[in-house]
């Protein structure tokens, strides 16, 4: 019986990003049945083998909506990635700290919640009001060695409201932005990082074995790591620090993600911390590994035939 697959995308992307067409050829060589249906299209159809969420990527502006729709999802069939670790993942707060409550380096971040406009993060001062943002930043343990900092939503998605502003601009236009935005989405301050400018490092996992790795250099003037912003992508190959980084980050977030990304930068020590980890709706950057969307086809084909056994 043919393998059945649906891999979920939004409105904006009804042949899915770019990088995934290797991946829909791959399956379809292998004799699978795939379908690309949007995710909040009333009329889609979830009745198969494997449904893997792929270019969702207007989750962000409706995080509850997404959580809601991966439950009943998996309430009738195999979702990949799981709809409890896509609720961890689509909130930036909760999972970031969980990393590091567990001894994953993470860019240190204050966080302005949506519900009060309050900074409420472990390990910084308390109880700071969004309206002293400058006052805020001042207080955090790596003030003195940041030149200026980042500002952007708790739940996002692909640099979308997001600024960098000097610390001494942070009073005016700082100000303004927070006053703009953290009551309608709740923000997070982070430092920004100079080593940045060599490249945001994002390591690629298939079911939990390292892929391939990718860094994206920012376009000159510019802090964003985005392909779309006009980065420089190549193939490398991570340092021993860097694996170790990502692994301990993959092995907090449990579950055994079909995949996974984690994004890498130098923190203000010169070490690697993680900035982001992806395993919601990341690109994979198949086209930067030959053989990496008809490996990916593999697991995605296993993981179908094993929720189908699994089902009779």
């Amino acid at each position: 019986m043919t393998v059945r697959v649906a891999l979920a995308t939004a409105r904006e992307l009804p042949d899915l990003d770019p990088d995934d067409h290797g991946l829909v050829a791959a399956l379809r060589d292998r004799g699978a049945d795939v379908t690309l249906p949007v995710w909040d299209d009333p009329a889609a159809r979830w009745d198969v083998d494997l449904v893997v969420v792929r270019s969702t990527w207007d989750y962000s502006e409706r995080r509850d909506a997404f959580v809601d729709w991966a439950r009943r999802v998996e309430a009738t069939t195999t979702l990949c990635n799981a709809a409890s670790m896509l609720a961890w993942n689509t909130d930036k707060r909760r999972y970031l700290t969980d990393l590091e409550d567990e001894g994953v380096p993470v860019v240190p971040t204050l966080w302005l919640t949506r519900r009060t406009g309050r900074n409420e993060a472990v390990g910084e001062p308390h109880g700071a009001d969004a309206h002293q943002l400058a006052g805020l930043a001042a207080g955090a343990s790596w003030a003195k060695q940041a030149q200026a900092v980042v500002v952007k939503p708790i739940v996002g998605a692909g640099s979308r409201d997001t600024v960098k502003v000097a610390m001494a601009d942070l009073p005016g236009i700082g100000q303004r932005f927070v006053d703009d935005n953290v009551l309608k989405q709740g923000l997070m301050v982070q430092p920004f990082l100079p080593g940045i400018k060599d490249g945001e490092l994002s390591l690629i996992f298939f079911d939990g074995a390292f892929s391939h790795a990718v860094r994206k250099q920012p376009a000159a003037g510019d802090f964003r790591s985005q392909p779309e912003f006009g980065s420089a992508v190549r193939t490398v190959t991570p340092t021993a620090a860097e694996r170790a980084v990502a692994d301990h980050a993959l092995h907090i977030c449990g579950g055994a993600p079909l995949y996974a990304r984690v994004d890498l930068v130098p923190g203000l020590d010169g070490k690697p911390c993680v900035i982001e980890l992806e395993v919601t709706e990341p690109c994979l950057y198949f086209g930067w590994c030959d053989d990496g969307a008809a490996r990916f086809a593999e697991r995605v084909l296993a993981r179908a035939e094993a929720a189908r056994a699994k089902r009779r």
